[in-house]
């Protein structure tokens, strides 16, 4: 590293990869990759790792459960991340940006959550009144107030890239539970009957006609 000036120079960087721990850079001025002495900078992940996860999570809202990338909810759901910060113990608020998929993030229109105190609170999430038929895609960060760290860059969920989407309402929320109940229903009628003595097949009609013979119509 030495012919290369590696670490000559080094710099905080704040936060980069969002895990809550500070990161460095550090310049190496003679580093060679594809030119002569072209020079790089590398960065140095504060935890010596690939970082401490921020856990983006999407489940049914009110604390249902959760919902895989391209999953379904009925109508609403919950968005949630840890609350971590390279400050340490402080207030971080949740910031969530929600668009429709396919529509590029802007910064408009977001929704936050109150300020929490991050040694209290591991986690904060946040609800979203979802249109049925709609599809959507979403990013988060945090506030902090730490006037060090004011906040981390937006982060989405890892399985998916950003204009991709997320999370789908259904167009019919209670069509499953209506289905379900009308098998139910169905299964019961055919209990009763069979209970009855009731054939399954063409008892219905020899009912009706008042039949008492054989399947062939013989007294």
């Amino acid at each position: 590293t030495g012919y290369c000036d590696f670490g000559r120079d080094v710099a905080g960087a704040g936060d980069l990869n969002g895990d809550g721990i500070s990161d460095v850079l550090i310049a190496a001025y003679g580093f060679t990759q594809t030119a002569s002495r072209e020079g790089g900078v590398f960065v140095h992940l504060g935890n010596e790792g690939r970082g401490q996860s921020m856990a983006l999570l999407q489940s049914l809202a009110f604390g249902g459960s959760p919902r895989a990338v391209l999953g379904a909810t009925p109508d609403n759901f919950d968005a949630a991340m840890n609350l971590k910060s390279p400050a340490g113990r402080t207030r971080n608020v949740f910031e969530l940006e929600v668009k429709s998929a396919g529509q590029g993030f802007d910064g408009l229109g977001t929704i936050k959550s109150v300020a929490l105190d991050n040694a209290l609170n591991g986690r904060s999430s946040l609800a979203v009144l979802g249109i049925p038929g709609s599809v959507y895609h979403w990013r988060a960060r945090l506030k902090s107030a730490s006037p060090l760290f004011g906040r981390s860059r937006w982060i989405s969920l890892p399985e998916n890239a950003p204009l991709e989407m997320d999370i789908r309402v259904l167009p019919e929320p209670g069509i499953a539970a209506a289905l379900f109940a009308g098998i139910g229903a169905l299964a019961g009628l055919e209990r009763r009957r069979r209970r009855a003595g009731v054939p399954v097949s063409d008892g219905g009609e020899r009912l009706r006609l008042g039949w008492s013979g054989d399947a062939d119509g013989n007294a």
